[in-house]
């Protein structure tokens, strides 16, 4: 800070650089379970449920990105820059709010659902046509969203069924109404049964894949999903940028840098360092 007051350092760790904690080891998973994610996740076994994903890395650095931003609007308007200390654990509970607020403003541990919701009811994974482990989720919300699905299903009298008749009533038969539900999605493929849903106003779509989202034609079409040359795995599929701006389009332009490719052109355009200065710490090791 005394040889540059307005330098911004970030630092990321598993619980900040301060507190009891500040010294512990962590990675992604255990920060998903300490959390509280885990214990919202998975079935009624009892047993945490592991999400599959390691939400504490992405979540944290796509945090960073947005503290930086903040200190660069701070810098510019003061000259001053500032230290940022970023908490992997923290970050991760920004993802948990409703299990905070459950339990801070009426005393009471979230439950696992499962695919169900607290509210909405149905809402749930359907088994699809076939043999394979295809399903299709279905959520309704509202009242006339309950009674398009019923027309939707062929099953119109369900709006009268005194087991159905509310929002809770359904949430009390909800095993019987997903029995219901089942069968008919049950003898449709998945895609199918989505546009008919779709068609009706319910929120319904495929539970995909990994390998269903690298070749779905919505998010090519909208240039999320990008073809990039690597030089050393070849072309490959990436996930691109999650949103699309009028006046300031963005896009991946480029895969991922083989180690220490881009080191020439960071000392030269954004330290001023001249070639032959880099040569010299090429041979003094200082650099690869």
């Amino acid at each position: 800070r005394k040889s540059k007051p307005d330098i911004i350092m970030r630092a990321l760790s598993g619980y900040g650089q301060t507190g009891p904690y500040s010294r512990y080891v962590s990675y992604g998973g255990l920060l998903g379970a300490q959390s509280g994610l885990f214990s919202v996740s998975g079935y009624t076994s009892g047993e945490p449920g592991e999400t599959g994903i390691t939400y504490g890395d992405p979540n944290s650095g796509a945090l960073a990105v947005f503290a930086a931003v903040v200190a660069l609007i701070h810098r510019a308007r003061t000259g001053h820059g500032q230290y940022i200390d970023i908490s992997l654990w923290e970050a991760l509970e920004m993802v948990m709010p409703e299990g905070w607020l459950e339990y801070v403003m009426n005393g009471r541990e979230p439950a696992v659902t499962a695919n169900r919701d607290r509210q909405m009811t149905p809402h749930n994974c359907y088994k699809s046509k076939g043999d394979a482990e295809e399903w299709i989720t279905i959520a309704v919300g509202t009242e006339a969203e309950w009674s398009a699905l019923c027309s939707a299903i062929g099953q119109p009298t369900l709006v009268s069924d005194a087991r159905f008749a509310t929002v809770a009533l359904r949430k009390q038969n909800e095993d019987e109404l997903d029995v219901i539900i089942t069968h008919w999605t049950s003898e449709r493929d998945r895609w199918e049964a989505t546009e008919l849903l779709q068609k009706a106003g319910i929120a319904a779509m495929p539970t995909l894949t990994n390998k269903d989202l690298a070749l779905d034609l919505h998010l090519r079409e909208r240039g999320f999903l990008v073809e990039l040359e690597h030089p050393e795995v070849g072309r490959r599929t990436h996930a691109g940028v999650p949103w699309t701006m009028s006046a300031t389009p963005c896009r991946v332009r480029r895969p991922a840098p083989i180690l220490g490719a881009d080191t020439d052109e960071v000392l030269m355009s954004l330290l001023g360092y001249s070639a032959e200065k880099i040569e010299s710490l090429r041979r003094a090791s200082v650099i690869a």
